[in-house]
């Protein structure tokens, strides 16, 4: 990373920031309270450039292999408030989360710069710490807190809590001395769905939670995590749960909102973001029969490029980082909707774009760019037995020859296991008339319902891209 030119040559010591002077003239010694505008804005640029110039060089020792952290032993890490905003230190260094969700594969991970993960459970404690120590990372470790709206649990119950508190007591003895935590995080979208009148039993518990934690382990941040967030919700939590260090959100389209909606509640501390990536089903246009369309690999990876710098980089003064969703492919209900691979391991665009952000540089072969997917089915509600044509078009950076492939999925919504594994809808292969490089002829399932077509481009060099097309089979 080059210097920024305004910032070249200045070195700071005890918050005061030596400044070279001009044409030969000496130094001038300003601090960041100063009241000269001009001076004050080349001081705080001076550190928001050292922090940024710091994490890329933690993220460079790592990838090379030579970070050195201790391998027993608990690493302090701490929230501070600086004049620019807040900052997590951990062993007395400033640490910005560069983050994925899940620990699958974490070496390839950290080697495109990835220095924390985050969980979602405790059933694998001491493994999860173990695994992200190896390899370099932290861990912000989750803690799963029941969702009263349908796990049928009541945040009222003494007896409830109690079973709780002594679950979380314990967990904390076992993790509190792992050189690889980071922080605690209580829940994962547990008020989801209950109304917000009806959530305080919950933030109450999680104020008794975060509490006791601190008590036990005054050496690590607790955090708890929502279900996106509103100014109503921001300012049940900022009056409920003052225990709590920071507040994390799992953000998607909306990610570059987050911050302007948590000051709007009141909520002016320091917060991450815990999942983003693809938009959110729940956001996403819906077919006439209410299934949601899927944005291509190409199109997620942008948006979360887009999000990121709206909703982590441009909030550095309360952002302490953030963690994309999700490391690996994840089924939900369309085959590929959140993940940074595919199921065969290519990676796909929002890998690309977040090691851009996370070293500094795109890696030497980028994925494919899929442009789009072309069909008069597409959309559409079509008779059994059509036959369907479709043209996918799709670009190599590197202009590597791209291999086209095909397949045909029964989306998973309210389906039976049974439904799930039909021979007749898993390939499309098997209903093949035509294959012509970029462009497939089908006969549609006799079967009725919803269906995606899925193309798959891969570039034979660890890279890949996909798009899809909804269309309806009629009885």
């Amino acid at each position: 990373m080059h210097p920024s030119p305004l910032t070249a040559g200045i070195s700071i010591a005890n918050d005061l920031f030596t400044i070279p002077g001009a044409n030969g003239s000496g130094p001038k010694i300003v601090s960041i309270s100063t009241e000269n505008e001009e001076w004050r804005n080349i001081c705080e640029t001076f550190l928001r450039y050292k922090r940024i110039v710091i994490t890329s060089l933690l993220a460079a020792s790592l990838i090379a292999g030579t970070m050195v952290t201790p391998t027993s032993g608990a690493i302090k890490v701490e929230l501070r408030q600086t004049p620019l905003g807040y900052q997590l230190i951990r062993g007395g260094e400033p640490f910005f989360i560069r983050g994925v969700g899940g620990l699958n594969e974490p070496a390839a991970a950290a080697k495109i710069g990835v220095n924390a993960a985050r969980t979602w459970g405790i059933e694998n404690l001491e493994k999860d710490l173990d695994l992200a120590h190896r390899n370099g990372m932290t861990l912000m470790l989750g803690i799963w807190l029941a969702h009263g709206h349908y796990e049928g649990v009541d945040y009222n119950d003494p007896k409830f809590q109690a079973a709780q508190m002594k679950e979380i007591e314990d967990m904390v003895r076992r993790a509190k001395d792992h050189p690889a935590l980071l922080c605690y995080a209580l829940g994962n979208e547990m008020e989801i769905f209950t109304p917000i009148e009806k959530q305080a039993p919950i933030y109450r518990q999680v104020e008794r939670l975060a509490k006791r934690i601190k008590e036990l382990d005054p050496h690590h941040p607790v955090t708890t995590v929502t279900a996106g967030i509103s100014p109503e919700k921001a300012k049940l939590i900022h009056d409920l749960c003052p225990s709590l260090d920071f507040l994390s959100v799992n953000a998607y389209e909306g990610m570059g909102k987050v911050g302007a909606i948590l000051r709007e509640g009141g909520w002016n501390r320091a917060f991450s973001i815990t999942e983003f990536g693809a938009e959110g089903q729940w956001e996403s246009e819906m077919t006439t029969w209410g299934s949601p369309r899927e944005q291509s690999s190409t199109a997620k990876g942008l948006l979360a490029a887009k999000n990121y710098m709206q909703g982590v980089l441009d909030e550095n003064k309360q952002c302490l980082g953030s963690y994309t969703f999700l490391w690996w492919q994840r089924e939900t209900t369309v085959t590929s909707w959140f993940g940074m691979q595919l199921q065969t391991g290519e990676k796909l665009e929002q890998t690309d774009q977040m090691q851009k952000f996370w070293t500094g540089k795109y890696p030497e072969n980028r994925c494919p760019q899929f442009l789009s997917l072309e069909s008069l089915a597409d959309g559409k509600e079509i008779a059994p037995g059509s036959v369907v044509e479709v043209s996918a078009y799709a670009i190599d950076p590197e202009l590597d020859p791209l291999d086209y492939r095909w397949e045909l999925r029964l989306e998973n919504e309210g389906l039976k296991e049974e439904d799930k594994a039909m021979n007749e809808v898993r390939k499309v292969e098997d209903a093949l008339l035509d294959r012509r490089g970029h462009q497939v002829r089908f006969v549609a399932p006799k079967t009725p319902g919803a269906y995606k077509l899925f193309s798959y481009v891969r570039d034979g060099r660890g890279s890949a891209a996909f798009g899809s097309m909804p269309f309806f089979v009629k009885k």
